[in-house]
């Protein structure tokens, strides 16, 4: 029931309820306003055309690899990157490639590639330096530091206390210095030329790991989802990660009903960071959020609605992430690549 405001207004004693905090939502008619005359046709892939999502999860309750890169391919994109927080996936990127590739030299369609990787933790033995050095010489193009064993994610998301997330999850610091371990792990991954994200490492862990990488000149470490409440870093903590060498790599998750980050601080980010410096990805995960295709499609269409140039487009969706996982682009997109 409405009741009046002083001014003559009705005012509702629900009002706010439900609604974003902000007024983002004021935005979106100006920017629909913008949008060029031009028609959607679903499922439309037109500007995914190499496109690379460079964090998915696969596997028992999440999504299924094969059908997933059946439609990646048929989508033109050029890769995914496989993830799952409990096993490495180099094995199953394989298999899934060779799957892919037979079913798609029938369909006559160009077979999007699965990227292993691997995922530290305690249910791989911690910073497990061996099984890096394992699934590095096996494939693996990606280590992830801790996620969801990470001594700041058992603290922020699930509500442990410090003591007791630091003693149950994994956490890089000794007296304010980085483990040895995690030193001797950026310089493996250094050596091989490999790519290495953050994981949900708290802020001052982050912070210390990028000033072992900035000192080692190592370029193709990364921060997933920059901003996910649990990681608790700063817009300031996010330019001191990138000064020292680190890609930002924004997913669809940030965006996702349940997180709710204004895609308005992400392009603000981007701005100052330069695209060189960012990815974007899906964090592709369950089925109440879209799959890595149309996930990626929604983070393509959001970034370009704000107005960023065709070569920042390719470098933010298929070019900095064919760097960082070293493998070539699709030939149309080569001649872009720095």
């Amino acid at each position: 029931m409405l009741d009046r405001r002083e001014d003559g207004g009705a005012a509702s004693a629900d009002m706010g309820v439900g609604r974003p905090p902000d007024d983002r939502w004021k935005h979106a008619y100006g920017l629909v306003a913008k949008i060029a005359p031009d028609c959607m046709y679903p499922p439309d892939y037109r500007r995914l055309d190499g496109v690379v999502d460079f964090h998915m999860h696969v596997g028992f309750g999440r999504i299924d690899p094969l059908a997933q890169m059946k439609l990646a391919s048929r989508a033109g994109m050029r890769g995914v990157n496989f993830k799952v927080s409990q096993f490495p996936t180099v094995e199953l990127a394989r298999t899934t490639n060779e799957a892919v590739r037979e079913w798609a030299d029938r369909e006559a369609v160009r077979p999007a590639e699965a990227f292993g990787a691997l995922v530290l933790g305690p249910l791989v033995g911690g910073i497990n330096l061996r099984l890096v050095r394992r699934i590095i010489a096996i494939g693996g193009r990606t280590i992830w530091l801790p996620v969801l064993e990470s001594a700041q994610h058992l603290e922020q998301a699930l509500g442990f206390s410090r003591e007791e997330a630091r003693r149950q999850g994994t956490y890089v610091l000794d007296r304010g210095k980085l483990v040895p371990e995690a030193v001797e792990l950026i310089k493996i991954v250094s050596d091989a030329d490999v790519a290495l994200s953050l994981g949900h490492l708290g802020p001052e862990e982050m912070m210390a790991v990028a000033e072992v990488i900035e000192k080692s000149g190592f370029k193709k470490g990364f921060v997933d989802h920059p901003f996910d409440p649990p990681l608790q870093l700063s817009e300031q903590n996010v330019y001191d990660l990138v000064r020292a060498g680190l890609h930002v790599n924004w997913t669809w998750f940030e965006l996702s009903q349940f997180v709710g980050i204004d895609p308005h601080a992400m392009v603000q980010v981007t701005r100052k960071i330069g695209a060189d410096n960012v990815l974007l990805s899906t964090d592709a995960c369950l089925p109440i959020f879209p799959d890595s295709v149309e996930g990626m499609r929604m983070m393509v269409e959001t970034f370009r609605i704000f107005g960023f140039e065709e070569d920042e487009m390719q470098k933010m969706q298929a070019l900095n992430a064919c760097r960082l996982l070293g493998v070539e682009p699709y030939p149309a997109l080569a001649g872009k690549a720095r």
